[in-house]
């Protein structure tokens, strides 16, 4: 079993590998905004699921895919209400790129979500309530992301990383951003 720490908020809790179950860093409501390291970094097939509820005023709130050792957002995923569009970008050496907003809105104020990124090689494919929402190219190496950033007008439930195993080199170099 590889376990490893996880600190929010105050709280310390552990992230559990075992049998190939996901492990699941907090069943229990988490405070927003969060940012939390990706135990192993990101990868080919790595899988990470965010369920909670929207608030009902919402007016947006967003889940970022950060880079260690930078300022860079490799994902940015932004869902705003009041626009009707669920905004895609990247963040590099301090400038956003070109949005993405093609889909439509899957989720609406005052409901509960789940949004699910797999990592692929050459891009992310996102789903929402079981759908699936978009592809999103990669515009940073992927292995450069090392944590997960929470934040806006929502509540998290649960946070869930799973996959195979992170490669060794890609594991090395997000252990380098993410040690306590």
């Amino acid at each position: 079993m590889t376990t490893h720490g996880y600190r929010s908020g105050g709280c310390n809790n552990l992230i559990d590998y075992t049998k190939g179950a996901p492990p699941v860093i907090d069943a229990g409501v988490k405070k927003v905004p969060h940012t939390g390291p990706i135990p192993g970094g990101m990868y080919p097939g790595r899988i990470v699921r965010i369920k909670g509820g929207i608030c009902p005023t919402a007016y947006r709130f967003s889940i970022n895919f950060k880079c260690g050792g930078s300022d860079d957002t490799a994902f940015h995923f932004n869902p705003r209400f009041g626009h009707q569009v669920i905004v895609r970008n990247s963040y590099i050496n301090g400038s956003w790129g070109n949005e993405e907003s093609s889909g439509g809105m899957p989720m609406g104020a005052g409901e509960m979500f789940e949004t699910v990124v797999k990592c692929f090689h050459d891009c992310f494919k996102v789903s929402v309530n079981g759908r699936h929402f978009c592809d999103y190219y990669h515009r940073l190496p992927y292995h450069r992301i090392t944590h997960l950033n929470v934040g806006g007008d929502l509540m998290i439930q649960q946070i869930t990383f799973a996959g195979p195993e992170p490669p060794s080199e890609i594991a090395n170099y997000a252990a380098k951003y993410t040690a306590d």
